[in-house]
């Protein structure tokens, strides 16, 4: 058994894809008409799916039941500033060692530096 593509379900592709992809570094691989982006981050995949009616609930990092997921990255600093430049909400303040934001329709993203 193994995890294959991750759906990230949103309201719209394009604001979507800026973020993913422009922020935090996934690659796009492929548009499926337009409501749907495979993307890659090394060997993990999303598929962005915007056919999302409203943003999720809007309340503190695990107050209500949801899914997220962690990326790696070598310089976890300075994806943060990247991040608070393009005006990112975070979910947590950034710590050092992991940082919690939200994606545009209010999903949660864990950032964690590589090698701690």
């Amino acid at each position: 058994m193994r995890v294959g593509e991750i759906n990230i379900i949103c309201r719209d592709l394009e604001v979507s894809r800026a973020f993913y992809c422009d922020m935090l570094g996934f690659e796009a691989l492929e548009y499926e008409g337009p409501e749907a982006l495979h993307c890659r981050c090394s060997n993990a995949r999303l598929l962005l799916l915007a056919v999302a009616k409203e943003a999720a609930p809007a309340a503190a990092y695990c107050h209500h039941a949801c899914v997220s997921f962690d990326i790696i990255t070598p310089d976890l600093a300075a994806l943060v500033e990247r991040l608070k430049a393009s005006g990112a909400t975070f979910a947590q303040e950034f710590n050092g060692s992991c940082a919690f934001v939200y994606d545009p329709d209010g999903n949660v993203v864990e950032m964690l530096q590589d090698g701690i």
